[in-house]
This record gives C-alpha cells, structure tokens and sequence, in this order.
C-alpha cells in the first residue's frame, strides 16, 4: 500500500475518522449521563423524547459545523464548535429539568430533595429536607420556588 492509501480508510484522513468515531462516543455517553439526570428531575416522557429530539439534532448540526472547519483546514474553530456543542447539550438538559421542576410541586419536591411533606396549601408546601431542615415551596405565577431562591423577589 502507498502512503495515501495508508493514511486514507473510507475516503477520510484517519484522523478525521477518530475524531469523528470520539465525539459520537463522547456525544452518547453524555446523553447517556444528561439522560439519567433528567430522570432525576422527574421530567415527563414527552420531555425525555424532546430533549433527545434536540440532543441529536444539536448533535448533527455541530458535526457539520465542525467537519466543514476541518475539511477548511480551521482547527481551532473545530475544537471550538466541538466545545460548544457540548456545552448546549448541558445547557439543554438543565433548561429541560428545572422547567419540569418548577412546573408542578411533586416535580419541584422531588429536584429540591425534600424526603417528608409537613403541610401544603394550594400555594405552599412545606416539607423536610433529607439533612433535616424544613424548607417551604411557594407557587408564585404558577411556578414553585423555595424560600431560599435568588429569583423570588424578582418575579
């Protein structure tokens, strides 16, 4: 075999091909990760299928983007377009499980932590942590929050 043959294998320098066969690896083992997390933050399963909806098709477009930089022979913008894409997975995963956690009160106790209800209302629910403190959820414009969030007194 001749160098180019060597050097080729399906038509794409071979290390195109392990940068390519890395990032699906990388790519599914987050999802993979993001996945079980979501399940954690209890979001439904229309939102699961969404959420992978999403994931994948971010995945392709950054793998265009990226394959296009590298076939114009600019590395820093692949690594910088594969940078990227990865962190849009985490931030879709988390817009996905604190908009299901803020949406309902079983939703938001079970992201919170909370282990044993004391008491609710329509709009307040108060309830245990797992450390033991007691902590007490609000409904405020229809979403939930606890005493202790930042954003309260800013909606």
């Amino acid at each position: 075999m001749d160098n180019k043959t060597k050097s080729n294998f399906l038509k794409l320098p071979i290390a195109i091909l392990i940068t390519q066969v890395l990032y699906v690896i990388v790519s599914l083992l987050l999802l993979f990760v993001l996945f079980k997390h979501l399940n954690v933050g209890s979001v439904s399963h229309t939102g699961i299928h969404l959420f992978i909806t999403i994931f994948i098709a971010v995945m392709i477009i950054g793998n265009i983007i990226w394959r296009l930089a590298i076939w114009r022979k600019h590395v820093i913008t692949t690594v910088i377009t594969i940078a990227i894409t990865i962190i849009a997975y985490v931030v879709v995963a988390q817009l996905f499980v604190l908009g299901s956690a803020h949406n309902d009160y079983a939703n938001y106790y079970k992201y919170i932590g909370c282990s044993e209800l004391i008491g609710t209302t329509d709009s307040t629910v108060i309830c245990n942590l797992q450390s033991g403190d007691t902590i007490k959820l609000d409904k405020i414009h229809n979403k939930w929050y606890s005493d202790s969030d930042i954003f309260k007194g800013w909606i």
